[in-house]
C-alpha cells in the first residue's frame, strides 16, 4: 500500500493493483485443495465404512474456503460445473430449440452449441435456466471478445 501526492498537496492512499485478484486466486486455490482433501477423505471413509476426524476436518476446511470465496464476491468458481450441469444444458438447448439465440442457426454435427451465461458467474450470475442461453461457437466467441 502506498500514497500518492495530489496536486493540492494532499495524500491519497493507493491500493496495490491486483490485490483483490490475488485474494480471489488464493481463496480458489484453498477451495480446490480443501475439496481434493475432502474427496480423498470421503473415499477412505467409503473403503473403511466409518466416519473419522479427518473427514470432519476436511469438510470444515472446505466449507470455510467456500465462505471465504463468497465473502470475496465469487459466488461460484469458474470452471467448476454443478452436478446437474448436463441436464441443465440440455434443458436450455431444448428451450431454445437447438438454435443459436443470436444468429438463429441450428446446431448439429457441423455447428457446436454452447450454453452461455447471460450474467457471468464472476459477476454474481447463477447456473439457472433464466441466466443461460444457447449460442453457436462463433457467436459465443464474439460475445466474449467484446467483454
Amino acid at each position: 500500500m502506498g500514497y500518492h501526492r495530489a496536486d493540492d498537496g494532499g495524500a491519497t492512499m493507493i491500493w496495490p493493483f491486483g490485490r483483490r485478484q490475488r485474494k480471489i486466486r488464493d481463496a480458489r486455490r484453498e477451495y480446490r485443495a480443501a475439496g481434493q482433501q475432502l474427496r480423498a477423505s470421503s473415499q477412505r471413509w467409503n473403503l473403511f465404512g466409518r466416519r473419522n476426524r479427518a473427514i470432519r476436518r476436511a469438510s470444515r476446511r472446505y466449507e470455510d474456503a467456500q465462505v471465504r470465496l463468497r465473502s470475496l464476491g465469487v459466488i461460484e468458481e469458474a470452471g467448476v460445473y454443478p452436478r446437474n450441469w448436463a441436464s441443465l444444458r440440455r434443458s436450455v438447448y431444448a428451450r431454445d430449440r437447438h438454435r443459436c439465440t443470436r444468429c438463429g442457426r441450428k446446431g448439429g454435427r457441423r455447428l457446436a452449441l454452447h450454453a452461455h451465461h447471460v450474467k457471468p458467474l464472476s459477476r454474481g450470475g447463477a447456473n439457472t435456466l433464466d441466466n443461460l442461453t444457447t449460442l453457436c461457437s462463433a457467436c459465443h466467441r464474439q460475445v466474449h471478445a467484446r467483454r
